[in-house]
């Protein structure tokens, strides 16, 4: 049994790792791949976190903090076009997507009980 938070740190190095592969990839055929997999890796991201933080909250709160938790997805996904408009650079902003998954998990392995 691995758990939620080992598998919620497996899926968030693999962002780190596909985002920074998207960086370093020569063709945008290769950072549709690697974008494909950022994708798969964001989705088990959201599954687990949302499950591992609704254990920490009590049992009336956990619909608020569901809520609240999906709030931040919302708008990281309105501040990527933002970021590509003001970057206006496809490897720019695959590193701006990499540096923040790797703060990402950097704060996962050090504040997370």
């Amino acid at each position: 049994k691995i758990g939620r938070k080992k598998t919620n740190i497996i899926f968030m190095l693999g962002s780190a790792v596909s985002a920074t592969a998207m960086g370093f990839s020569p063709t945008s055929k290769y950072s549709s791949v690697f974008r494909l997999c950022l994708g798969f890796t964001l989705g088990g991201t959201m599954v687990t976190r949302v499950v591992w933080m609704l254990e920490f909250v009590t049992e009336s709160m956990r619909p608020y903090a569901s809520a609240i938790s999906v709030q931040f997805f919302c708008v990281g996904t309105a501040l990527v076009p933002l970021a590509d408009w003001y970057l206006q650079d496809w490897r720019a902003l695959d590193f701006t997507i990499a540096i923040y998954s790797v703060m990402c998990v950097l704060v996962m392995f050090s504040a997370a009980p």
